[in-house]
């Protein structure tokens, strides 16, 4: 994945991109949680080029708002007495 996104991203496959992306979105923000140092870094790596490529930034940030919030959850697991918002 990470040698796919090397490239140059043209304007004619942002689609096919969009599309591989929310296929894989869920898998690489839970990596972050893996306490194997190595697959999180991998994960961060991918997820970081998606965000980084200008043209598909903002569809990649729509796309994530869910598996965000449900990672942060995991991480942060709310805590007896913790206030709801």
């Amino acid at each position: 994945m990470m040698s796919c996104l090397n490239t140059q991203v043209l304007v004619s496959e942002m689609d096919s991109w969009i599309k591989i992306y929310k296929g894989i979105k869920d898998y690489l923000f839970i990596a972050l949680l893996d306490h194997d140092n190595e697959i999180a870094q991998d994960s961060q790596q991918i997820l970081m080029k998606f965000f980084g490529i200008t043209a598909l930034t903002d569809k990649v940030i729509e796309e994530s708002g869910d598996i965000v919030l449900r990672t942060l959850e995991v991480a942060f697991p709310a805590e007896k007495g913790d206030v709801e918002i």
